[in-house]
């Protein structure tokens, strides 16, 4: 009898093994690179860049200058153009 509940403890030590590294406390995060110029400064100049885009093609394109800004170049009369 003795001998049947040594042999379960010895296939009980058998099959549990434990796993090493599974503590989530040993893991270390590595630190990126996020400095000023790529999280501040880039998508500021990337938004002015932008704006410019945007601005120069509403004054630069004829046909939508013309629109926005109503060529009255004899100033006698408004006309009923619309902007939007």
């Amino acid at each position: 009898m003795d001998e049947i509940k040594n042999e379960k403890k010895q296939e009980n030590k058998a099959t549990f093994t434990t796993v090493v590294g599974a503590n989530p406390y040993n893991n270390k995060k590595v630190k990126t690179n996020s400095g000023f110029g790529k999280s501040v400064l880039l998508p500021f100049f990337s938004g002015v860049v932008g704006c410019a885009v945007v601005v120069g093609t509403c004054f630069g394109v004829p046909s939508i200058r013309e629109n926005l800004l109503g060529n009255n170049s004899s100033g006698a009369g408004l006309s009923n153009t619309r902007v939007f």
